[in-house]
C-alpha cells in the first residue's frame, strides 16, 4: 500500500495482489479472517500464525478426515468417512474407484514398503497398486466401531506382511507373491499370551525398521513384537513386556510415535514419555493438555521436522519447547474444534484435520509469526515497525503506536485504541522517542515512558517519511535529528534546539515541495526524490540529479542507498527496479531488475540487510535477493497479506526480519530458510496416445488414423501449490513452451511425424526449474503416404508403365507378328504366285525348251546346255562327252507299226534314258529319233562304264504296249571335249560322225570319234531278239 495525493485531497492508494482462483481465494481470506477476527472478545491474545484450508470447494467433498499417508511419489492421501482423495497441489481429486467400491468411513491408512497404500474401514481392507488400481483382501470379517482405535503399520523391509489394529485385536495379513492368496492371523504368540498385561487389549502400533520391531500399547504397558526372522536378544521370546519393571508406568499407552532419532514416544491420557535409543531411560514430560483429563477422543502426538514433538489438545495443540508444552489455540489463529489428525508431509509441511472443517495447512511453520487485531493490535492495517534503542519493538496501525511484547505474546496500543493522529511512518531518535507523522500534516514526538504524544509541527500538507540522521556525516551522532518528507518539501528537527522546532529547508537548490522519499548513505550523504526529480544534500550543499533520457521514475519511489554509495530506485515497468552510479551530477544506469523478476511497479519499501540481501515490498508480496537468486514470498509463505506498507520493513538485532502489512505485522524468523527451496516437481500420472501408454526414453511408432494424446499431469507441489506450473512442449507440433497447472492435456489431430513431449516444473517464485521429462513418439503417415508406400507405389507404377510398356511392346510385337504373318502371307502368296508365275514362266520356258513328245529338251535348249557344260569343262579343265545317239531301225517301226507305236517308242527310250544318267547329265532330242546327250566330269574308263549303262538300259528290257513287245536298240556316237577349243558345232558333227561308225559297224554299239579316245572301235552285242 501506498501513501498519494491528488489535488489537495488525501487518498490512500491499495493494488490487490496476484489474482487467484474463487476456490483458492475464497480458501485463503476465510483463513485470513479467521486470524484477524478470532476471539475479538474476552479471549487472550497472542501472536497468531496463518493457515491454507481446503474444503469443499477445493475438492475435499467430506470435511472429516480420519487419515493422512504420503506415497512413494510423494503424492498426499486424505482417508475421510466418506471417500478418500489424493492432493493435487492446491486442490484435492476423489479416487473414483475407492468410491465405486462403496467402503464407507475411513479409519487408518498405512504405505508399505512396496509402495502399497493401505486403508482400513470398519468392515473392509483394501490397497492400492503402485498403478493405482485397488484390490481388497478377501474374507477378511472386520467389525471395527468406528470411536476404537485402528491402526496398520509395516516393516519397510517385509512390505508383504501387514499389521493390523482393530478393536484391541492385533492382527497379521500376509502374501507370500505380494499380489494375492492374502491369510490373516493373530500377530501375538499363543505361547506367549500369558505375558501380557491384563486386560490384554492393545490399544496403538508402531513400527521400529532399525531394530525390527513392532511396538505397541498392551493392556497398561507397552509391548515389542519380533515378527520371524528378525534379531532378538532373547531368540526364544518373540514377544518383550515393558512395564514398571523397565520403568513404564502403568498406563494405557493410545498413541506410539518412533522418533527420528530412533527414540520411541508414548502418549497417554495423563502423560508423554520419552524412551532413549541407547539406553532406554524414560523421560516424562507430562500432560500436553492444560485439562487433567483429555475429553477428546483421538490423542496424537507426530514430530516435525526439527525433531520437536507436537500433540493435540482439548483447546488445540501443545508443542515441546524447552521441555515444556506451549500452548496454541484459536487465539493464535488455530481452528476452533478438535484436531483429530496430524501429519508432516516429506517437505516439511504440517497438516491439520480438525474434525468437520476439512484440510488445514500451516503456512511458514516454525519460520513465520503474525501479530494483528487479535494479539490486541489498534487497527488492522500496520504501516512500520522498528526497534528503539532501548530494545521495545514498535509497530503503527493507522491510529496508534503498538508496543510489542513478544516474550508475552500480545500487542499493546499506546493510546488504548484511541487516535493519537496519523501514524504512516515511523523513526526512533537517540533518547527512544517516536516521531510519527501522516496525512493529515502533523509532527509528532511520542514518549513511550509517559505515553504521552506531543505535536511538534502542523500544516506541513502530508508527511510522506519521517527518518532518524544514521550519523554518518562529520560530527553527526546517530539518532540526534529526525528529517522529515513532506508536501512542503524537505525539513528536520534537532536535539541542538531541544527537539523543539522544525527547520524547513528552501532554497538553495532545494526540492521546493513534495519531497516524497529519502535515503541516507553511510558517508552522510542524503538523497530526496520529490515532484522536481532526484536530488542530494551533501554537507549542506543542494545538487539536482540528472537521470538518463528515457527513464520512467515514477511519483513516491522507494529507494535505498548502498555500501558502495549506488542508488537503487523504484522505476516503472518493464524494469520496475533501477540501480544507478553517479558521475558528477549525471546519474548512470548499472543495472535493473526486469519484471520477469519483480513482476510490479507498485513498490513500497526497497532495502539492504547486513547479510547484503535485498529486500523490495510489493502489492505482490516480498522480493528478496542473496545475491545467487531472487525469491517472491508471499501469503504461501506464511506472509499475513501481499500488500505491504510504506516504510514496512526493518531488520532486527537477529538478523529477523519485520513486515508491516495491510493485515497487520508479519515476523520472518529465518531468513535463509526463504532461499533453501526445493525443486519443484512435476507426477506424470499417464501419457496416452489413443489408449497406449508412452514410457520416456522410448520412440514406440503409431499407425492410427485419428492420433490423439492425453497427458495427466498431478502436482506434489504442496508448499508453494500457486507459485509451481507446468511447462509443456510438443516438439513436432510447436516450438514454444506454454504453461499450464494440475489437469489432463489434450493434443488432437496429430498429423503424421515425429513427435517429442517436454514437461518441466517451474517455481516461478525461486525461478527454478525440475528435469525436463521427454516421451518421443512416432505417428506413421497413412499407409499410402509411408515412404515403404511410396516406394511400393512407385514400384507398383513403375511396374505398371514397364508392364504396359511390355504390354504394348508385346501387343506391338503380336501386331508386328500378325502385321508380318500377314506380310508373309501376302508375300508367301506373293511369292507362291511368283513361283506359280516363275514356274509358268519355267514351264512355258520348259515347254518351249522340252520336246512335246519325250520331254527332252529339244535342239536348242540341249545346244545351250552343251554349250554351258564345254565352258564349265574349259575352264576348270574337267572332262565333258558328247554323245549322239539313234533308235537302230526306227522307220522300220514306224512303216510297220505306224508313227503312234514309234512316239511311244521314242517316250520310253527318253525314259530309260533320263532314269540312267545322272542328275548333271542332259539329253535332248536332235532331231526325229536323234538324240544328244552330255556327260560331264567322267574321265574315260568311267565315262565307257556310264555309256554302256546308257546302251543296255534301251536294249536289256523290251518295250511292252499292249501286247505288243518291242525289242529297241540305240547306236551312240562319243566326242570328247579337248582344251584345244573345238567349237561346239564341230563338237557335235564329230558325235554325228562317230554314230554313222556305229551304225556301219551293225549297230546298238558305241563309237568314238575322238582323237583322243581310248577305243577306237566299237563296243556292243548282238540283241537277243529280231525286229
Amino acid at each position: 500500500m501506498h501513501v498519494g495525493k491528488k489535488g489537495g485531497t488525501v487518498t490512500f492508494k491499495h493494488v490487490d495482489s496476484v489474482p487467484l482462483s474463487p476456490a483458492s481465494r475464497g480458501s485463503l481470506l476465510a483463513v485470513i479472517l479467521l486470524v484477524l477476527l478470532a476471539f475479538s472478545g474476552g479471549v487472550a491474545r497472542a501472536q497468531s500464525y496463518t493457515f491454507a484450508h481446503f474444503g469443499q470447494e477445493d475438492g475435499l467433498l467430506n470435511p472429516d478426515a480420519s487419515a493422512i499417508v504420503q506415497d512413494k511419489r510423494g503424492v498426499l492421501w486424505v482417508g475421510t468417512e466418506n471417500g478418500v482423495f489424493r492432493a493435487d497441489g492446491n486442490h484435492f481429486v476423489q479416487v473414483q474407484s475407492f468410491a465405486d467400491a462403496v467402503f464407507g468411513a475411513v479409519l487408518a491408512m498405512h504405505v508399505d514398503g512396496a509402495g502399497r497404500v493401505w486403508v482400513m474401514g470398519a468392515k473392509r481392507l483394501v490397497y492400492f497398486d503402485n498403478n493405482g488400481a485397488l484390490h481388497e483382501v478377501p474374507d477378511l470379517a472386520l467389525n471395527v466401531v468406528l470411536d476404537e482405535s485402528a491402526r496398520l503399520a509395516s516393516l519397510p523391509d517385509q512390505p508383504n506382511t501387514l499389521f493390523m489394529l482393530h478393536g484391541g485385536l492385533l492382527q497379521e495379513v500376509h502374501s507370500n507373491d505380494g499380489n494375492t492368496g492374502w491369510t490373516v492371523q493373530t500377530a501375538l504368540p499363543e505361547a506367549q499370551l500369558h505375558d501380557l498385561p491384563q486386560p490384554a487389549e492393545v490399544h496403538s502400533l508402531v513400527a521400529d525398521p532399525k531394530r525390527h520391531v513392532i511396538w505397541a500399547g498392551c493392556g497398561k504397558a507397552l509391548c515389542a513384537l519380533r515378527p520371524p526372522g528378525s534379531e532378538s536378544a532373547d531368540p526364544g521370546s518373540l514377544l518383550e513386556v515393558w512395564d514398571g519393571r523397565r520403568n513404564i508406568p502403568a498406563d494405557t499407552w493410545s498413541r506410539l510415535l518412533l522418533a527420528h532419532d530412533g527414540s520411541l514416544w508414548a502418549r497417554s491420557a495423563h502423560d508423554v514419555i520419552r524412551l532413549d535409543p541407547e539406553t532406554w531411560q524414560v523421560t516424562h514430560f507430562g500432560n500436553p493438555s492444560p485439562h487433567v483429563v483429555q475429553s477428546f477422543s483421538e490423542p496424537a502426538l507426530v514430530e516435525d521436522p526439527d525433531g520437536g514433538m507436537i500433540a493435540n489438545t482439548t483447546d488445540g495443540l501443545a508443542r515441546l519447547t524447552n521441555g515444556h508444552w506451549q500452548q496454541l489455540s484459536s487465539a493464535n489463529g488455530l481452528p476452533s474444534s478438535e484436531i483429530a489428525t496430524m501429519f508432516f508431509d516429506r517437505k516439511g509441511g504440517f497438516w491439520l484435520s480438525p474434525v468437520g472443517q476439512g484440510m488445514w495447512r500451516w503456512l511458514g511453520y516454525k519460520n513465520w509469526q503474525n501479530w494483528t487485531r487479535s494479539a490486541g493490535m489498534a487497527g488492522d492495517v500496520a504501516w512500520s515497525t522498528l526497534r528503539d534503542p532501548k530494545g521495545r519493538l514498535w509497530a503503527t496501525s493507522t491510529n496508534d503506536v503498538n508496543l510489542i511484547d513478544e516474550a508475552a505474546g500480545r500487542v499493546i496500543p499506546q493510546n488504548g485504541g484511541k487516535a493519537v493522529g496519523a501514524v504512516q511512518t515511523m523513526t526512533a531518535d537517540a533518547r527512544g522517542h517516536l516521531w510519527l507523522g501522516g496525512n493529515d500534516g502533523i509532527l509528532m514526538d511520542f514518549d513511550p515512558a509517559t505515553r504521552q504524544t506531543r505535536s511538534v509541527a502542523r500544516d506541513l500538507g502530508y508527511i510522506y517519511a519521517v527518518r532518524a540522521d544514521l550519523g554518518g556525516g562529520a560530527g553527526v551522532v546517530a539518532g540526534q535529528r529526525v528529517w522529515i518528507c513532506t508536501a512542503t518539501g524537505v525539513g528536520y528537527v534537532s536535539s541542538e534546539d531541544g527537539w523543539t522546532h522544525t527547520h524547513m529547508l528552501h532554497g538553495g537548490g532545494a526540492p521546493p515541495s513534495n519531497a516524497w522519499s529519502m535515503a541516507e548513505a553511510k558517508d552522510g550523504t542524503f538523497w530526496f526524490s520529490a515532484a522536481g526529480g532526484l536530488y542530494r544534500l551533501v554537507n549542506g550543499t543542494w545538487s539536482h540529479v540528472v537521470v538518463p533520457d528515457g527513464t520512467s521514475l515514477i511519483d513516491y519511489p522507494a529507494m535505498y542507498v548502498a555500501a558502495d554509495q549506488t542508488l537503487w530506485i523504484q522505476a516503472a515497468l518493464p524494469h520496475p527496479l533501477l540501480h544507478l552510479r553517479l558521475e558528477g551530477n549525471r546519474a548512470v544506469i548499472i543495472g535493473s531488475v526486469s519484471s520477469d523478476i519483480v513482476a510490479t511497479d507498485d513498490l513500497s519499501f526497497i532495502t539492504i540487510d547486513h547479510r547484503g540481501w535485498m529486500w523490495v515490498g510489493s502489492d505482490l508480496g516480498i522480493y528478496a535477493f542473496d545475491g545467487k537468486r531472487w525469491v517472491h514470498c508471499t501469503q504461501e509463505d506464511g506472509l499475513l497479506s501481499d500488500d505491504t506498507d510504506t516504510s514496512g520493513v526493518y531488520e532486527d538485532r537477529d538478523g529477523s526480519m519485520w513486515f508491516a502489512t495491510v493485515s497487520g505485522v508479519s515476523h520472518l524468523l529465518h531468513p535463509a530458510q526463504l532461499f533453501d527451496v526445493a525443486t519443484p516437481t512435476i507426477d506424470v500420472q499417464d501419457v496416452r496416445i489413443n489408449g497406449h501408454k508412452l514410457e520416456p526414453g522410448k520412440n514406440p511408432n503409431f499407425n492410427l488414423r485419428a492420433p490423439e494424446l492425453s497427458v495427466d499431469l498431478f502436482s506434489t507441489n504442496y508448499q508453494r501449490p500457486r507459485a509451481v506450473v507446468f511447462l509443456y512442449r510438443l516438439s513436432g507440433r510447436e516450438d514454444d513452451w506454454q504453461a499450464t497447472g494440475p489437469g489432463t492435456l489434450h493434443f488432437s489431430g496429430l498429423r503424421a511425424g515425429e513427435y517429442t513431449l517436454s514437461l518441466q516444473a517451474m517455481d516461478k517464485r525461486v525461478h527454478a526449474f525440475s528435469t525436463p521429462i521427454e516421451y518421443s513418439f512416432t505417428v506413421l503417415p497413412p499407409w499410402y503416404r509411408r515412404d515403404r508406400s511410396k516406394v511400393l507405389a512407385l514400384t507398383l507404377l513403375m511396374l505398371l508403365i514397364a508392364g504396359g510398356w511390355r504390354l504394348s511392346l508385346r501387343n506391338l510385337k503380336r501386331n508386328e507378328a500378325l502385321l508380318q504373318q500377314k506380310v508373309d502371307l501376302q508375300t508367301a502368296q506373293l511369292l507362291a504366285e511368283k513361283q506359280e508365275l516363275e514356274r509358268a514362266q519355267s514351264r512355258l520356258v520348259e515347254t518351249a525348251r522340252r520336246d512335246a513328245l519325250t520331254g527332252l529338251l529339244n535342239r536348242s535348249a540341249i545346244f545351250d546346255v552343251l554349250a554351258r557344260m564345254r565352258r564349265v569343262a574349259l575352264a576348270a579343265k574337267t572332262p565333258l562327252s558328247v554323245v549322239m545317239a539313234d533308235l537302230d531301225h526306227f522307220k522300220s517301226i514306224n512303216d510297220r507299226y505306224g508313227h503312234t507305236i514309234g512316239d511311244v517308242v521314242l517316250r520310253e527310250c527318253a525314259a530309260r534314258l533320263r532314269e540312267t544318267l545322272r542328275p548333271g547329265d542332259a539329253v535332248g532330242r536332235y532331231g526325229g529319233e536323234e538324240l544328244l546327250i552330255a556327260i560331264p566330269g567322267l574321265d574315260a574308263e568311267h565315262a565307257i562304264a556310264r555309256l554302256e549303262e546308257v546302251r543296255a538300259a534301251i536294249a536289256s528290257r523290251p518295250i511292252i504296249h499292249g501286247e505288243l513287245v518291242l525289242y529297241v536298240t540305240c547306236s551312240y556316237g562319243v566326242a570328247w571335249v579337248n582344251h584345244e577349243q573345238r567349237d561346239l558345232e564341230a563338237l557335235v558333227h564329230a558325235a554325228d560322225e562317230a554314230l554313222y561308225v556305229a551304225k556301219q559297224n551293225g549297230r546298238n554299239r558305241v563309237e568314238f570319234a575322238s582323237p583322243d579316245s581310248p577305243h577306237d572301235s566299237v563296243l556292243g552285242r548282238e540283241l537277243p531278239g529280231k525286229l
